[in-house]
């Protein structure tokens, strides 16, 4: 059975790619007598339909506000957001974004450009972090309506009080200690 065919456990078109090469290495492994191990094409199915991956397109609710975290913490994650973002939320987006400093910053900001309505810089809470102020003017120098709130959870919420989707990313360092605060009522 072909990834085509099969439910997919993870959102993003990009999902499928890293699907098919999972179930190639899986039925490699199925097909290799030496190993002595056997996953079977009912396990396959199932792990591709039931995998969860926290923190890669993941949807809350926050008192009535959908806020969807995903690391996206280099150029390539930001494509992909920006590209399931193009398809889910053609009408934009509030961004919360924070990176760290030895990031491709300005590539991410740019891939996600197209789907930002504003965005909210924050501070991710790591040494390495860029501060929600200089987040702020490479923003802005790139034609988004940009605002610094450093704290990451008071950016959310304030993220949310504009209504529509608020997108959480930028960096594992800053959607952690954000999935923990919305994940801690479920």
């Amino acid at each position: 059975e072909r990834i085509e065919a099969m439910t997919l456990g993870l959102p993003g078109e990009h999902q499928r790619t890293n699907a098919a090469v999972a179930l190639r290495l899986l039925e490699a492994i199925d097909d290799d007598q030496t190993l002595g191990l056997r996953v079977g094409a009912d396990a396959m199915r199932a792990g591709i339909a039931e995998v969860r991956w926290p923190g890669r397109l993941e949807s809350f609710t926050l008192g009535g506000c959908r806020v969807l975290i995903d690391a996206a913490h280099n150029a390539a994650g930001a494509r992909a957001l920006a590209a399931y973002l193009l398809a889910t939320a053609p009408s934009g987006v509030t961004l919360v974004f924070g990176a760290m400093q030895d990031k491709a910053v300005t590539e991410m900001l740019s891939a996600l450009a197209p789907v930002v309505v504003s965005i909210v810089c924050t501070t991710a809470p790591n040494p390495r972090a860029m501060t929600a102020d200089e987040l702020v003017l490479l923003a802005s120098s790139l034609g988004l309506r940009a605002e610094a709130i450093p704290d990451p959870v008071s950016a959310v919420g304030h993220a949310c009080a504009t209504g529509g989707l608020v997108v959480v990313a930028g960096s594992i360092f800053l959607i952690g200690p954000v999935r923990e605060w919305l994940a801690r009522d479920i």
